[in-house]
């Protein structure tokens, strides 16, 4: 009887465990950018609450020490490539999108899937995949990174 006991308890635990390798979950989360990594993004934003997703973006450079403050929104072809495609995949609605100004966009029916390499967030019409690089530090598609509170 005790070794049945045992054996229960062990796929209990057996089960818990696999269920939380792959979590799913419409808690709140907060991903703020911390590093462009080269991307021409100035700032960034995820922000999960209630079943609905809220991305904040600024595209731009990020200014060095002596760089002058046009320096930031001075883009070449190929970044405005990479800024058109970035917000077409965040579905910002603007006609042209222009650095230093801040886009947003909101999506509903969103779930929050994470695993031990990933974040996966994803609404009904477009998912965002980040790679788990630490504690709490994401890298999405453009390899900004960006740093998770809950």
């Amino acid at each position: 009887m005790k070794k049945l006991g045992t054996l229960c308890l062990t796929l209990i635990f057996f089960f818990v465990l696999s269920a939380c390798q792959n979590e799913t979950s419409n808690e709140s989360i907060v991903l703020n950018q911390i590093d462009s990594n080269g991307f021409p993004q100035m700032s960034g934003s995820f922000i999960v609450h209630d079943e609905k997703l809220t991305i904040k973006k600024t595209y731009g450079n990020a200014l060095k020490a002596n760089d002058m403050p046009e320096s930031s929104t001075n883009i070449t072809d190929e970044q405005q490539e990479d800024i058109n495609r970035d917000s077409k995949n965040n579905s910002f609605t603007a006609e042209k999108i222009d650095a230093g100004k801040e886009y947003t966009s909101t999506f509903k029916k969103v779930k929050i899937e994470q695993t031990d390499s990933e974040l996966l967030i994803s609404s009904e019409e477009n998912s965002w995949q980040f790679e788990k690089n630490g504690d709490r530090l994401y890298t999405d598609q453009n390899g900004v990174a960006y740093e998770l509170s809950e």
